[in-house]
């Protein structure tokens, strides 16, 4: 598992390649600050997240879309390399009303690039899956800060970049095979999904601005 986390981490252009034609579906470039991933995995894309820096063409190549901030270059844009974006806001300190409105728009632009339309059912799934992905995170670096390295440095970098470009339910299995741990007990969602996602992240900001 560490070898399958490495090679991912040493070839994420190959990991979405793959996953694109395994799937059969599309992949889209992710620009921080984007806390919203659950969105697109529920429209049937794979989000990847982007690192800072400069975007290499073989990565770019490899993605249909992009979720970026406004003013976000990737290079040279001509007719051939122009994919669609949606255009996110630089932060996402608005009210839960606005946070709303920009989910809303999000969930529809997904769609339109899936051809998936984003179903509440769908919506709940994916954001179990990123609940019990975070789950593993949390646990992987709980084992990490104990006194025995459980990862060395360098495996524990390429475990985590990993995560950027795989789906949550892949990165999951990997996680917990390398904890050697079974899975925390999915939780349901209750209530609407998208108005859920609203309030956490309209709660994140406003710590943030505190």
């Amino acid at each position: 598992m560490i070898r399958f986390a490495a090679g991912i981490s040493a070839d994420p252009a190959g990991a979405v390649r793959r996953w694109r034609m395994l799937s059969g579906g599309k992949a889209v470039g992710c620009v921080s600050p984007f806390p919203i991933p659950e969105i697109l995995h529920a429209a049937g894309l794979l989000p990847v997240e982007l690192e800072p820096g400069v975007l290499p063409d073989v990565l770019f190549d490899a993605l249909d879309a992009f979720v970026a901030p406004v003013g976000t270059h990737f290079g040279p844009e001509t007719d051939s390399r122009r994919k669609p974006r949606f255009v996110s806001p630089g932060n996402w300190a608005y009210g839960i009303e606005g946070v709303l409105d920009l989910l809303e728009g999000l969930a529809e632009w997904a769609g339109s690039v899936s051809g998936e339309a984003v179903t509440e059912g769908a919506m709940q799934r994916s954001v179990a899956a990123y609940r019990e992905r975070d789950a593993g995170i949390g646990r992987l670096m709980e084992r990490c800060s104990r006194g025995s390295p459980f990862l060395s440095p360098q495996e524990l970098s390429d475990v985590l970049r990993a995560g950027r470009y795989l789906p949550p339910g892949t990165y999951s299995r990997l996680l917990f095979l390398i904890l050697a741990e079974e899975p925390p007990p999915s939780i349901p969602g209750r209530g609407d999904p998208l108005l859920e996602l609203a309030r956490r992240i309209a709660d994140r900001f406003a710590a943030e601005k505190e």
